[in-house]
């Protein structure tokens, strides 16, 4: 996952048009760094054309304000440049994926 600079180089990319998930963690979150992992295999062996972020709340957190995330983790998924998913704390990896998935195929059909 890559880690933006800054608030502009975020929008910038969601702006594009193509998929991309922003994974909002903490540094001393420990959920946050057991479900990362998930999350990147299941992205990238998946959905190869989505573009990963990963937002440390410290670090950031005028990104974390701008997209109302107020708890780690959180994954927020864009297609179009439109919110579409946007998952909390206890997520099941197997929804997700499926959701993701039916959102994918239509993006990649239009």
């Amino acid at each position: 996952m890559k880690q933006p600079q800054n608030l502009q180089e975020v929008q910038q990319v969601i702006q594009s048009g193509r998929p991309v998930l922003l994974y909002f963690s903490g540094a001393r979150c420990s959920v946050c760094k057991a479900l990362k992992p998930k999350v990147e295999s299941v992205i990238s062996s998946n959905f190869q054309n989505m573009l990963l972020f990963e937002i440390v709340l410290e670090q950031h957190p005028e990104i974390a304000a701008h997209y109302m995330v107020f708890t780690n983790p959180t994954t927020v998924v864009f297609f179009d440049g439109k919110e579409t998913i946007r998952e909390g704390k206890n997520m099941s990896i197997p929804q997700f994926s499926k959701a993701v998935d039916r959102l994918y195929r239509l993006y990649n059909h239009t």
